[in-house]
């Protein structure tokens, strides 16, 4: 018989009560503030609208990063990253998502550490990663540009 596992129990059931209420005031205290924005500067703003809006954003650097924390100040509740990069030591600076430990080990896929670190910002949002390469209209891969010559060109 062990006598510390019921207090254990109770404690983990105490700690994951706190963090409920935590998250529930967390939610309460953003929809207030954007309450206070409709009521200060847009009367028209449809407020289920923009909470019910689902973001996909191609990109989780400097503007992807800035964008989503803006977002959820807004009341954007799912957010969506798409990027195929890693979170490299130049990063942190000036992408607000990312700390010095994401860039250990080669860097974190910043894409999914994105979605990560606005989990643990706002808790109650949606949030995906996806690592995925998307090609920038206008650059295209080595092998589409350089072509043999066709006989034609004798």
């Amino acid at each position: 018989f062990n006598d510390t596992a019921p207090t254990e129990i109770y404690t983990e059931q105490i700690v994951g009560s706190v963090r409920c209420v935590q998250e529930t005031v967390s939610g309460q205290a953003n929809d207030l503030n954007i309450k206070l924005m409709k009521w200060r500067m847009m009367p028209e703003l449809d407020i289920p609208k923009i909470q019910n809006t689902k973001c996909l954003l191609i990109g989780a650097g400097t503007l992807g990063c800035q964008l989503s924390r803006n977002l959820i100040g807004w009341g954007v509740k799912q957010i969506t990253f798409i990027d195929y990069g890693k979170v490299s030591y130049s990063n942190p600076v000036r992408q607000s998502l990312y700390d010095f430990e994401d860039t250990v080990g080669g860097g974190k896929i910043k894409a999914l550490a994105a979605a990560e670190k606005l989990q643990k910002i706002f808790p109650e949002i949606q949030t995906k990663g996806y690592h995925m390469e998307i090609p920038m209209p206008g650059h295209y891969p080595p092998c589409l540009l350089y072509t043999s010559p066709s006989p034609r060109d004798s």
